[in-house]
C-alpha cells in the first residue's frame, strides 16, 4: 500500500508497505522513496521489516474497522476471507445468520481486522433495499 507523498525538504516523500515472500512465509516490509524536486524516478531511501499486524489467510474470520454504506456493512461487521490476494487485498464474503451472502468484497488490509478472542459479537438486523 502507498500513502500519499508528502513534500518535505529533499522532495517528495512516499511510504510504501507491503509483504514479501520468505522461507518463514509472508514477511511486512516498509520502503520509503523520495522523488526529488524536478525529477520523475523515485529514489529508495531505506527498507526494513515492519510489521503490519498479524497476517490474514483463507478463511481466516475478519472485522471491518470502518463502514461500508454501499454495501450495506457497518464497522464492526463480521466476514470470511474466501480469497488471499498476494498484495495484501483480500477477497471477503458477509452473510447473514441464515447463511444468505450479502457482499463478496475485494478489500485492503487498512480496513479489515482479525477477529479477536475477547471480540463480543453483536446482533443487527440487516436493512433490506
Amino acid at each position: 500500500m502507498v500513502r500519499d507523498g508528502r513534500a518535505t525538504l529533499y522532495g517528495r516523500k512516499y511510504i510504501v508497505d507491503g509483504w514479501l515472500a520468505a522461507p518463514i512465509g509472508r514477511v511486512g516490509i516498509r520502503t520509503v522513496w523520495i522523488v526529488p524536486e524536478g525529477f520523475l524516478v523515485p529514489e529508495l531511501v531505506t527498507a526494513f521489516p515492519h510489521s503490519l499486524g498479524k497476517m490474514i489467510r483463507n478463511l481466516d474470520t475478519v472485522v471491518l474497522t470502518r463502514d461500508l454504506p454501499e454495501h450495506g456493512l457497518r464497522s464492526g461487521d463480521m466476514g470470511a476471507v474466501v480469497h488471499d490476494y498476494a498484495e495484501g487485498a483480500y477477497e471477503v464474503e458477509f452473510v447473514t445468520g441464515g447463511g444468505t451472502t450479502l457482499a463478496v468484497l475485494t478489500l485492503e488490509r487498512d480496513v479489515l481486522r482479525l477477529m479477536a478472542p475477547s471480540d463480543l459479537l453483536h446482533v443487527r438486523e440487516v436493512e433490506r433495499a
